[in-house]
């Protein structure tokens, strides 16, 4: 009988009070994706670094385990071989998360599938090089899995139907791998609710505001938000505060009236701030947001988040209102950001990549611009020759099949 009454006095059982409300930001901050995938920008630069270097000395393994009969290539490496920087590994990653954003269009995914794709082939390249998985594959396979993860499911047969040289082997091949490297937390925070959620907000807080321009703000700040996606923007700042970075960015004065009102900021103390603490607000920026400026988003630390916690309830309005100003601001200078490599960058990065992965296949390939005709290393090649052609040009959809989208 009393084994029965503690099974069923847990479903029975109601609290004295109310659940504590938990807003969305502080769900976010309990994520796998916040606690796995926030950094520092000097936390970024020294992983993407890192990367780059294990990247760099298996490529140098490979080519000192060549037979006697391929000495010209360890030739090749040694004289003339340019090693691929940390920035070209990042401009060949963006250039084919921008391929991965139009062939998401083609297939006329959702907005929430094409950024969760990004997001997967963003972070697979902060755990593995280019040199050792080319971008391309991998993000066939991230566009596939983010398709299925967001509930937006099709069938492997038709998906490698529509891009051509692929087959469904080829695509399912890196499906294990990318969930190793997520460490299987597949859940992706994006900064298109928020933003949605403010666009509502705004219209109650500033019931005064004439509507159309608020809309036109909207869509201006989703066209930022597409762009910002391409950004380290996801590794730094939480979704709202992306959301607010790109309304700041396409209106500054509605953004800034909206807080003021939500943090109960009066006009002269904002003019106050402006005028009297301008020098304090700049040089505090980089404390604004604690959980990431100082790693804390990258582990588990109950004692620090009771920490911050505690701060923020000593906050004046002004002071609340000042830090989270200064994120948004900081934030905006990241979204603004320009990471659009051209064809040709891609061209060059792109031979020299498929050289580190297979240096016996591709060597003719990478030395065929050295030969007596005088052309440049990283000159275009004729179309009929250039080995390139298919790994970094998507041609025309309207003059192709319409069932078929070329990515190569």
């Amino acid at each position: 009988m009393s084994e029965e009454k503690q099974l069923t006095l847990p479903m029975h059982g109601v609290a004295d009070s109310p659940p504590e409300r938990i807003t969305n930001d502080e769900l976010y901050r309990r994520s796998t994706q916040f606690r796995f995938w926030s950094f520092t920008k000097a936390q970024l630069q020294d992983l993407r670094t890192q990367v780059n270097l294990q990247g760099q000395t298996k490529f140098k393994k490979k080519i000192s385990e060549l037979p006697e009969q391929d000495e010209l290539i360890k030739q090749y490496v040694t004289e003339k071989f340019t090693p691929i920087s940390v920035k070209e590994e990042r401009n060949i990653v963006v250039y084919y998360a921008r391929k991965c954003s139009d062939l998401s269009n083609f297939f006329k995914f959702s907005t929430q599938v094409r950024f969760t794709a990004i997001s997967y082939l963003f972070k697979f390249y902060l755990v593995h090089s280019i040199m050792d998985y080319y971008p391309q594959q991998i993000m066939y396979t991230c566009l596939f899995l983010s398709a299925k993860s967001e509930n937006n499911f099709i069938g492997i047969g038709n998906f490698s139907k529509a891009i051509p040289k692929t087959t469904p082997e080829s695509i399912l091949k890196y499906e294990y791998l990318i969930l190793d490297t997520l460490r299987f937390s597949l859940t992706c925070h994006h900064p298109t609710k928020p933003l949605h959620g403010f666009f509502l907000d705004i219209q109650n807080v500033l019931s005064k505001l004439d509507f159309s321009r608020l809309g036109k703000d909207y869509d201006s700040a989703k066209s930022v938000i597409n762009q910002g996606i391409f950004t380290d923007a996801q590794f730094h700042y939480t979704p709202p505060q992306i959301a607010l970075a790109a309304l700041y960015i396409v209106d500054d004065v509605v953004c800034t009236r909206y807080l003021m009102r939500k943090f109960g900021v009066k006009r002269k103390q904002m003019e106050a701030l402006l005028n009297g603490n301008e020098t304090e607000v700049s040089t505090e920026t980089p404390e604004a947001q604690p959980n990431l400026e100082n790693g804390e988003g990258i582990k588990d630390t109950g004692n620090d988040e009771e920490k911050e916690e505690k701060e923020k309830e000593e906050l004046t309005p002004i002071q609340h209102f000042e830090r989270i100003i200064n994120i948004v601001k900081e934030c905006a200078k990241v979204l603004k950001e320009k990471i659009d490599p051209t064809i040709q960058e891609a061209k060059v990065i792109s031979i020299r990549t498929h050289f580190c992965i297979d240096p016996v296949k591709y060597f003719k390939k990478i030395t065929r611009d050295s030969t007596p005709t005088g052309k440049p290393e990283g000159t275009q090649l004729p179309p009929k020759d250039n080995p390139l052609k298919r790994e970094a040009e998507i041609p025309n959809l309207e003059e192709s099949d319409p069932k078929r989208i070329k990515t190569e």
